[in-house]
Order: C-alpha cells, then structure tokens, then sequence
C-alpha cells in the first residue's frame, strides 16, 4: 500500500529506536512544517553527519536515497496541503465555470477512456507506472483490479527498472504522468520505446507534450491549469485524476 513519507519520517523521528535517524526525521519534518524542504547538504550540516549517512538512513525507512525522500515530501506536502503559512493567492478561487471546463475537456475525450479500458481488458497482465505526485492513484487501480487480472505496480522506481524489460506487447501499460521528477520515469518510456511496447498515458499536457509520438499508444490529455497557486493546481489534478479514472474503472 503507498505509505505517506510524513507518516514514516513521523514514525521514525517518534521510535528513537535509532538516535540519528531519529534526529534527522525530526530535523526534516521540522523544516517541513515550514514549507522549507532541505537538500542533502543543508540537512547533513545541520545533523552533523556526511550526505552518505542521508543515503543509509534513506534506505533504512524504505527509500533508494536522500533526493527520493526530498521529492516525495516537496510533492505530498504541495498536494495534501499540509503547511499552513500561506498569505498569498488567498482571493483566488476556482469558479464553477473553471470546473465545468475541466470536465467537459476529459468528456471530450472519452473515446481515449474507452480505448484504455479495451486494452487493458483484453490483455491477461497490466503494468502501472507513475509519477509521484499521482501515486496514490496508481495504488486506486491497482487495487481495484488486481482480483480481476495479474497487476504490476510498485511505489519504488527501482522496482520498475526490475520488471521493465520484461513487459511484452501480450501486456498493457497504463502510465499515470504529472507532476515533477519524472526523469527516471521517462528513462523507463523510452526503455519501452526502444523496445517497440505501446504503452496508453493518462497525464498532464506539459508532461505528455515530452513523449516520442507513437499512434499506438492512447494519450489522455489533463489540460493545465492557469491558476497560479500550487496547492490549488495540485488539487485541480488530483480532481482530474480521479474523475478519469473513475470513468476507466467504470468500464472494466
């Protein structure tokens, strides 16, 4: 199941069962609280300890490394809303005309929905890949078909590097693309390019708009949004997400 990174470093900074890693989890959530993310240098200095014990203590919570943790927190805080010092942007709202918009757009585009759903039917395996920012929905799907069909999804993109190159075009793959930090989530696109998979991607415009163009795959668009506060785009995709894929599910 994904597992919230606060909820971990929570754990973690409260266990003292580890005196540093305890202090470091409470040294992240702290600056955290502030909506201040601390990169390995900052927090190695202020822990005392060198950007090499970040990666041990990164991989003892669960995690490939420090930037990982970095990442995930920067991402879930933005999306959960989690800090609470924010005097800007405070007028700006989301009419009902901006929501209406949002829908009729993924309406439009329900043939994709269907499409993804044939696909994903009609094959025996499905495998998930995710950005971080929606990965709580990949878990949704996951979830919601894995009695139905072998499912592959993982949280961990070391995982992903694991079974990439085993995908077949006898498989579907359903990638969820928003957010920030998808590098190595396009290394595994274009491993599944070179390797002449099809994949179907439900994502953002900026994100898919960096896709090598193949018309055997589907590509949902979410359109971006003009509002410029982060938390408020972040729950806007999350909104858009979620209807797509309730539609997708609907379907299977």
């Amino acid at each position: 199941m994904f597992q919230s990174i606060r909820e971990v470093l929570k754990n973690v900074a409260s266990s003292k069962v580890n005196k540093v890693d305890a202090n470091l989890a409470e040294i992240i959530i702290r600056h955290a609280d502030q909506n201040i993310f601390l990169r390995s240098k900052e927090l190695a200095a202020k822990a005392f300890v060198s950007e090499s014990s970040l990666t041990a203590f990164s991989k003892r919570i669960g995690y490939e490394g420090y930037r990982e943790v970095y990442i995930r927190l920067m991402v879930e805080s933005e999306y959960y809303n989690y800090f609470t010092n924010n005097e800007s942007n405070k007028n700006e709202i989301v009419s009902k005309f901006d929501h209406n918009t949002f829908i009729d757009e993924i309406d439009a585009q329900f043939d994709k929905i269907q499409k993804i759903a044939s696909n994903i039917k009609s094959k025996d395996k499905l495998f998930i890949l995710s950005s971080y920012e929606v990965m709580h929905h990949g878990q949704l799907v996951a979830n919601a078909l894995w009695e139905d069909k072998q499912v592959y999804f993982s949280a961990n993109r070391k995982t992903d590097r694991n079974f990439i190159n085993k995908i077949t075009n006898q498989d579907e793959v359903l990638v969820l693309l928003v957010g920030l930090d998808n590098g190595e989530l396009f290394e595994n696109l274009k491993t599944l390019d070179l390797n002449n998979i099809n994949y179907d991607v439900i994502g953002s415009s900026s994100q898919t708009s960096k896709l090598i163009p193949n018309q055997d795959n589907t590509v949902l668009f979410l359109n971006k949004t003009v509002i410029s506060n982060k938390k408020t785009r972040a729950l806007i995709r999350n909104g858009q997400m979620n209807y797509t894929l309730t539609h997708l599910i609907s379907l299977l």
